[in-house]
């Protein structure tokens, strides 16, 4: 046996990377959401006969950017060579899980770059890859957050080592599969450039490398079909407030008539919110130094942290799966910035777990037993929801005022240029 297979096997890192993806591709073929593996699979049906899928018809429209159609398109082709369900869910999971790896395997090495303590790059990893959350959105669920999630660090790391081009350019691919949910970070980013350039130029660079690859992954449908396309999009203004935040429990638990009645006032108030919290962010973060790497990255995870914190804590619609954009930023927010975040992240991950196992997860192994139709015809299944679905915004809430006021940053990190 060689003398790096025996260094791996006594490595824990390499433990926990081997246990959560074994685990990830045991999981992978035998579950699934059926509503959104259905989505999945006429995604790529369509794109498979040559056909838009903003076109399909289904009552769970395809409301995302282009890039995961495709992905979708070659689960499809593997379905169609195999004839089985089984085959279908693990190709369409496989990206999933390889994000998810990839994202721990650049925790492993970002922390122990900024840190000197190797226990601490264990726990911040294991605190991602081996977390159920991540485990059950990637590998179970077939929801595809992980790749956005890992898109938006490595543009994070590439502009701490000042490769603003290649992290513009990232950022933007991860706006081909999520929109707007990764896009928010841009301003910010900007703003960090500007900061350590002191450079209108470079912001003004970062901001056309950006802008080009969103255009150019939606250029091929805005000229075919963009009614269709921008269509879609346009249905999240009105759909009504949505599982983790306070106006999906005034809905749920209060008065169910409000439902529909409250799809444009919340979107009204996260027009409004959500920049006010985006302005306390920047104004925030210009008592921060960018002078060395350490600097950098402190400023822009702290800074990627915190908004993801304050879109959770404004927007309408913040389903179960969401957490995983904050997974990591929060991880590292913890362990290396700011102890005080540690029980938020704690409290975030085991609210979020309870939601999706009351809510999504029965419906996880439905080929081989029935959700309980007891559960979802109950009195009690909406209220509970909603009530869970408040903690969760209240929490939120809570981590985000806190850490605004500042703390104590971890001292035991290297020298860095």
């Amino acid at each position: 046996m060689s003398d790096v297979v025996k260094r791996a096997l006594r490595s824990p890192i390499f433990w926990i990377l081997l246990f959560g993806t074994l685990l990830r591709l045991v999981l992978a073929p035998v579950t699934e959401d059926p509503w959104d593996l259905k989505v999945w699979k006429l995604v790529g049906e369509a794109m498979d006969a040559g056909q838009s899928p903003y076109a399909i018809e289904s009552e769970l429209p395809f409301a995302y950017p282009p890039l995961w159609s495709i992905l979708c398109w070659l689960g499809y082709v593997a379905f169609k060579l195999s004839g089985s369900q089984w085959v279908f869910n693990l190709a369409l999971k496989l990206p999933l899980i390889l994000a998810d790896l990839a994202c721990a395997l650049l925790l492993w090495r970002l922390v122990q770059r900024v840190t000197a303590s190797r226990r601490t790059a264990l726990t911040v990893t294991a605190a991602y890859f081996l977390n159920p959350i991540a485990i059950a959105v990637s590998s179970m669920w077939g929801m595809f957050d992980a790749l956005p999630a890992l898109l938006v660090l490595v543009s994070i790391l590439l502009l701490a080592d000042e490769r603003d081009v290649w992290s513009a350019l990232v950022l933007g691919v991860s706006v081909g599969f999520k929109g707007f949910y990764t896009a928010f970070y841009l301003p910010f980013f900007v703003f960090y450039v500007w900061k350590r350039e002191r450079n209108l130029t470079a912001a003004l660079r970062y901001t056309l490398c950006f802008c080009l690859v969103p255009l150019a992954i939606s250029l091929p449908f805005l000229l075919t079909d963009a009614r269709s396309y921008l269509g879609v999009f346009a249905t999240h203004t009105t759909r009504p407030p949505q599982n983790l935040n306070v106006g999906y429990w005034l809905w749920r638990v209060i008065n169910p008539d409000l439902r529909d009645s409250l799809g444009l006032p919340t979107t009204y108030a996260f027009a409004v919110l959500f920049p006010l919290l985006y302005l306390a962010v920047l104004f925030r973060a210009r008592q921060w130094t960018v002078d060395r790497w350490s600097d950098r990255l402190a400023f822009l995870v702290k800074g990627a942290a915190l908004l993801c914190l304050a879109y959770y804590a404004t927007s309408k619609v913040v389903n179960e799966q969401f957490l995983v954009w904050g997974l990591a930023l929060l991880a590292l927010y913890a362990w290396l910035y700011d102890r005080r975040a540690k029980p938020f992240f704690y409290a975030l991950c085991l609210i979020d777990l309870v939601f999706i196992s009351l809510n999504a997860g029965p419906h996880f192994f439905h080929k081989f037993v029935p959700p309980p139709a007891w559960w979802y015809g109950s009195r009690f299944f909406p209220r509970i929801l909603g009530w869970i679905g408040l903690i969760f915004w209240l929490t939120v809430v809570a981590c985000f005022v806190t850490l605004m006021r500042g703390g104590e940053r971890c001292t035991s990190t290297r020298p860095s240029n």
